[in-house]
């Protein structure tokens, strides 16, 4: 259907499902349906349309983006404790009385005194939906329940042109004395603390991210998933409707804390980057003081990572600048953690002291560590080798991997269109796609270090599988600090490309 100018809007009966919407699952109210999409002239102002904010790249800390109900991207809003699950747009034309008089019978419609631009809610709601609203005590029964949510006006403009931006201002919980006009929002909502009871963050109904998100670890304080390759840890502007983020993923995959856990977030916040291309391991917390904590240890260098890369062409190495284990752990990088299987071994390694700009401008220290795993023969990589090299970084710069292989090793990672510079052959690898994977992380436990979280550590017992969690969690070798470790296998792909590299002279037999 189509809204002509200067025409009455009447809405039909397939028209029962007026936007895509957050949702919590079992007593939350449920939608009919969803569409989703910018508005556009001629089209039925109806939809509408969830996003998330943020901009991240690749390896560093963030910081909080704030109340989902005041960001400019959310794909929850929070309005008083309660979710906003579904929004039903009043046309800015009005209704048509003759629709109202075929919903609810002319004798009702001349008892109210409804006007095209001024109803009763639970005409507007009859109107708006009559499969989930058939009759006005169907319409009561949902306003008594607190079901119902009303914003006064049109809503905020963002980035994008959609409106999205609430205004608690304008906002009330909606009565059957009430009534609307042309252009206000009516919304349901459920309340937040239901997703403690079912064990579910708010989500759309019907609705699962387009990939695979498996979580590795998982508490009441925060969890380590494996982002696959490919996908935005945030929502990023030229993002598509059909696509998704980490963030906006997590709510799937992840249970939130349990009842009694105190100040957790309406919805599982990463707390660090990784480029989009690249796959591995992503810490995402579930409390602010988790957060707040998280994001400390990384500023401070205290959680330590591994990747795992290939390189087109075989890196240089340096005699000078070769150290020990031993001596890139009095550097403070990440060797020797329980769950290193070469802890106690003096393995050789390259070091890379080498200053980059940051996202600032500024010119900062910049510490990795590397060393090659595997040379396989590869005619259509520089110097006829591809590398498998294993990475721990010290610092946390902007591409900081990247550019200290392509920059430094003279050798890119294969796949990484931003740092081939002109190296030979790098175009045979250009669609595969960047083989960078973060596949290991140790780090302090944001709860279970504090004093509250310790006691309650200790107080466990050994048979309790929270304690260990199979292995990923344990003390330090002084016995101060209750570490976590998480470890995965690279992508199938990596082994893959280097089992069977692709080859000049194969391509030349074909053609």
């Amino acid at each position: 259907a189509r809204a002509r100018q200067g025409s009455v809007i009447k809405p039909s009966r397939t028209m029962t499902s007026l936007a895509a919407a957050d949702h919590l699952p079992s007593d939350a109210p449920q939608p009919a349906d969803s569409s989703a999409g910018p508005i556009q002239p001629g089209r039925l102002p109806y939809e509408e349309h969830t996003d998330d904010e943020g901009n991240m790249d690749d390896e560093a800390d963030t910081t909080d983006h704030g109340n989902p109900s005041s960001s400019t991207y959310s794909d929850v809003t929070i309005i008083n404790g309660f979710v906003v699950v579904r929004k039903l747009f009043v046309p800015d034309e009005g209704f048509d009385i003759d629709f109202a008089i075929e919903v609810m019978g002319k004798e009702q419609v001349e008892r109210v005194g409804l006007k095209s631009d001024n109803v009763t809610l639970c005409a507007a709601l009859m109107m708006l939906d009559r499969n989930k609203y058939p009759s006005i005590s169907r319409a009561r029964k949902a306003l008594r329940k607190g079901n119902i949510l009303v914003h006064k006006g049109p809503l905020g403009i963002d980035d994008r042109g959609r409106r999205t931006i609430f205004d608690e201002s304008k906002c009330e919980r909606g009565l059957v004395s009430h009534r609307v006009q042309p252009n206000d929002v009516i919304c349901e909502q459920a309340k937040l603390g239901n997703q403690q009871k079912l064990q579910k963050y708010p989500v759309e109904k019907g609705k699962r991210p387009p990939f695979e998100l498996p979580v590795v670890y998982q508490d009441d304080h925060f969890a380590i998933v494996n982002k696959p390759g490919g996908v935005n840890v945030l929502f990023q502007k030229e993002q598509e409707d059909n696509e998704m983020c980490i963030k906006q993923a997590a709510p799937y995959v992840l249970k939130p804390p349990v009842c009694g856990t105190l100040n957790m977030l309406h919805r599982p916040s990463p707390v660090h980057r990784l480029d989009k291309p690249t796959s591995g391991l992503l810490l995402i917390a579930k409390t602010k003081p988790a957060k707040a904590e998280l994001v400390r240890l990384f500023t401070e260098r205290d959680v330590r990572k591994t990747y795992t890369a290939i390189i087109n062409g075989r890196p240089t190495e340096f005699s000078e600048h070769t150290i020990t284990s031993s001596q890139a752990h009095d550097l403070g990088v990440d060797v020797g953690y329980f769950g290193d299987r070469n802890a106690g071994k003096d393995i050789k390694w390259q070091l890379i002291d080498h200053a980059l700009e940051d996202n600032d401008k500024k010119t900062k220290t910049a510490v990795t560590i590397w060393r090659p795993l595997q040379c396989v023969e590869c005619s259509k990589a520089a110097d006829g080798v591809l590398t498998l090299v294993e990475l721990k970084p010290k610092s946390g710069r902007y591409h900081q991997l990247r550019r200290h292989m392509a920059w430094v090793c003279k050798r890119p990672l294969v796949g990484d269109r931003s740092y081939s510079g002109e190296i030979e052959f790098k175009h045979h690898f250009r669609d595969h796609g960047l083989y960078l994977c973060s596949n290991k992380v140790t780090l302090p436990h944001p709860y279970y270090n504090t004093t509250t979280g310790r006691m309650a550590w200790d107080a466990m017992k050994d048979s309790d599988p929270r304690k260990y969690v199979g292995g990923m969690i344990r003390l330090s070798a002084d016995k101060r600090k209750v570490l976590v470790h998480a470890e995965i296998e690279v992508p199938a792909r990596f082994q893959k490309l280097l089992d069977s590299p692709p080859e000049v002279e194969k391509e030349q037999t074909n053609a």
